[in-house]
């Protein structure tokens, strides 16, 4: 951080002025940037155009405020030969005989257009309203941080260029048109938009299959992550495509469970038709990582709207899936869930077992406003204590990089909040969640010794839910 040091350029308007511009030196003092002013720093004898011009070329000096107001504009635009009506004004040609970055317009006050009043020699330059208390304090803050040089956002480290941006088959806009499509029914169009969807999950196993774990017939860790990062386009499609539903009303629930059981029958029938691979194969690795994140995501994206009715549909549907290719299982929402060989056996440079890296993949596939880190956390804990509770086998591995208190469950104070989320429960009222909770074994195996997994009751009490308003 550097060390700052302001000079004050005003004009002397009015009393009431004077005192606005030192009450501003003073604050600017206070917060630990030394400032030079002529009611401070002009001393009897001293020539006041020379202090001025000497204050404005000093190098020690970072930045020169000027504050702009009626008055100084007037006599700022109306100076000759770099002598203002008074000599604390900067002139234009002492503007252009100095480094012209260390000047900043402060604006004090607007014109009756409401037009900021800036001298004409630094008009283009970018200013600070402090004219309107409503934002002075944002613009201020803003002003300060301009003066020590630290950025309130600071811009990321330059990446590598995404890997599908080399192939042009993942560029996906049949996909993308059905979207499209979807977003022109009407609200009540129903059968085009059931109609499209078949049509949209047809194409997305065709353009999932293109999306190799491989290269060269070489499958490693580093091959399958990279075909895990080259899903991340389609994955986004998909985002678009429950947003499209959302938008024409429709039941996301059907078209969500349609989507996971057909495309990932989809994608595993294509697979052992080509490799005459299981579904156990490292080949899939890479589809079974998309399937676990879009099933995370698409709970996600109910619990941020609300639609909880729909999650408590999602995780009790019946999915029938060919693990083989002799015959369809019926499986639990977990069957998406599955070990994903090379990811889950990662291990480190010391030769120990990563613990769930496949969240540290995920960590780097947010996407706002619903499934940020914390989204990813609750929706992998609503799922985990659902499936204990219906039927299957969820391991929630996200709890590792979020609160021990998972918020919608610390929520559950709230008789609000309990009423929203009692149909995902399928129960009706307090005493009939509260039973089910209890008789509900939430202790899965093997438990991490590091870091208990959350549960209901290790958030909350049961004797606390429902007790608030």
């Amino acid at each position: 951080m550097k060390e700052p040091k302001v000079f004050i350029s005003y004009s002397w308007t009015s009393k009431e002025h004077e005192e606005k511009v030192s009450e501003f030196a003073e604050r600017l003092m206070i917060d630990g940037i030394p400032v030079v002013m002529d009611k401070w720093d002009f001393k009897e004898g001293q020539d006041k155009y020379k202090f001025m011009e000497k204050q404005v070329t000093d190098p020690t000096i970072t930045n020169v405020l000027i504050i702009c107001d009626h008055g100084y504009v007037e006599k700022a635009n109306a100076a000759k030969c770099g002598v203002g009506a008074e000599k604390m004004i900067i002139s234009p040609k002492i503007y252009e005989d100095a480094d012209q970055t260390k000047f900043i317009p402060i604006i004090f006050e607007n014109d009756e257009d409401g037009k900021p009043y800036k001298p004409t020699f630094c008009e283009s330059r970018k200013h600070i309203d402090l004219s309107n208390d409503e934002v002075y304090e944002e613009n201020y803050e803003e002003l300060i941080r301009s003066i020590f040089n630290v950025k309130k956002h600071t811009k990321p480290p330059l990446g590598k260029p995404p890997a599908y941006l080399e192939n042009k088959s993942f560029s996906h806009t049949e996909l993308k048109t059905i979207v499209k499509k979807i977003r022109n029914c009407g609200t009540s169009d129903s059968v085009p938009v059931r109609s499209l969807s078949k049509d949209f999950e047809a194409v997305y196993v065709d353009e999932l299959f293109k999306i190799k774990s491989f290269k060269d017939k070489i499958i490693n860790f580093e091959s399958v992550t990279n075909g895990i990062n080259n899903t991340l386009p389609i994955r986004n499609i998909y985002f678009d495509y429950l947003r499209a539903l959302l938008m024409k009303n429709q039941d996301l629930a059907t078209f969500i469970t349609a989507f996971l059981e057909n495309v990932f029958n989809g994608i595993l029938e294509r697979n052992h038709e080509t490799y005459q691979k299981s579904f156990n194969s490292i080949v899939v690795d890479h589809y079974r990582f998309l399937f676990w994140e879009i099933t995370l995501l698409s709970t996600a994206f109910l619990i941020y709207h609300e639609m909880y009715d729909q999650i408590h549909t999602v995780v009790k549907n019946t999915y029938f899936i060919k693990l083989s290719s002799e015959f369809s299982e019926g499986s639990t929402i977990s069957v998406f869930n599955g070990y994903i060989n090379m990811i889950d056996d990662y291990k480190t440079e010391t030769g120990s077992r990563y613990y769930f890296y496949r969240g540290e993949i995920l960590k780097q596939r947010e996407h706002a406003p619903f499934f940020r880190l914390n989204d990813m956390v609750t929706a992998d804990s609503v799922l985990f204590i659902l499936c204990q509770i219906y039927g299957g086998r969820w391991f929630p591995g996200m709890y590792i990089y979020g609160k021990q208190k998972i918020d919608i469950w610390t929520k559950l104070k709230s008789r609000k909040h309990f009423d929203k989320i009692k149909i995902m429960f399928g129960v009706d009222d307090l005493e009939s969640f509260k039973e089910l909770i209890q008789k509900t074994d939430f202790h899965i195996m093997p438990q991490p010794v590091f870091r208990p997994i959350p549960t209901i009751q290790s958030v909350i009490s049961m004797d606390e839910i429902g007790t608030l308003n």
